[in-house]
């Protein structure tokens, strides 16, 4: 592992910018222990125009600043509950039909593709409309809306690894499902999931926007995409209430996804041994 790829530039890059917006959040209550809603200057006020408030304030007059920083907490605890969602329910339904095969298989591969049909945003916006608006209810719609691509892929895993011959000799030995499933077979199915799973963090921080965009956020709370949505309104005069937020979603999402680029290299045995840092098959 010295030639380890997660040391590439891009994933250093990727692991800074992610570093900077965890701090961010993690200090926004400390820097900015008021209320983010509050008022605290004139409406309208561009970047740099006041020193008290570097990045201006928005047509209510809120601190742009203070808002990107408490924004950072809300986006992340969606990426990462929702993705959590995703992956249990990706790894339940993935597991038991690769593992089972035969009618199990079948009946779970249909309420995969019913789901893979169905638009996953239109899904998350009817559940968030009907269950009203709340940070919980967000999770929960991207959360049951984004596992089918998690269900994939443990399902190709654990039909390719069913066969192998480790797993045949616990069969042998009489080893349970359960030894099987969680002992056997899932520790080396884990690349593609955790590759994936970066992913889908950066997906439910982008549909967290949009939902917020479309007036479906928590109202009560700041959000990256709150921001966008209220600065749709001053688009023309001031631009910068949309810019700010958006590149701060921007940057989250190309930090998650240069970190996926560079676990997907690192733990793929094909590139490490293209590489020649990996093992050689026999």
């Amino acid at each position: 592992m010295k030639n380890w790829t997660l040391l590439q530039p891009s994933a250093i890059v990727g692991g800074l910018v992610l570093l900077l917006i965890v701090g961010a959040a993690l200090v926004a209550g400390w820097l900015f222990p008021d209320d983010p809603m509050d008022m605290v200057g004139s409406p309208y006020l561009w970047p740099g125009q006041d020193a008290t408030l570097p990045l201006g304030t928005d047509l209510m007059g809120r601190d742009l600043l203070a808002g990107v920083f408490h924004g950072a907490r809300v986006s992340l605890l969606v990426g990462l509950s929702s993705a959590f969602i995703a992956l249990l329910i990706g790894l339940a339904v993935g597991a038991a039909s690769g593992f089972y095969r035969g009618r199990v298989d079948a009946v779970l591969s249909r309420i995969t593709e019913f789901f893979q049909t169905v638009p996953a945003f239109l899904l998350a916006i009817i559940l968030v409309a009907v269950l009203e608006p709340s940070v919980g209810t967000i999770v929960f719609a991207l959360g049951v809306t984004s596992w089918t691509s998690i269900a994939r892929l443990v399902r190709a895993e654990f039909l390719a690894l069913r066969e192998r011959e480790f797993v045949r000799a616990s069969v042998a030995l009489g080893a349970s499902d359960l030894h099987l499933i969680f002992r056997d077979i899932l520790p080396n199915a884990w690349t593609p999931v955790i590759v994936s799973t970066a992913l889908l963090v950066a997906n439910a921080i982008l549909s967290e926007a949009g939902l917020s965009f479309l007036g479906l956020g928590d109202p009560n709370l700041v959000s990256w995409g709150s921001m966008i949505g209220t600065g749709r309104d001053a688009l023309r005069t001031g631009w910068y209430m949309t810019a700010i937020p958006g590149l701060a979603i921007m940057l989250t999402v190309l930090a998650l996804n240069l970190l996926s680029d560079a676990l997907h290299a690192a733990l793929n045995p094909r590139l490490r041994r293209a590489r020649g840092t990996g093992p050689v098959p026999s």
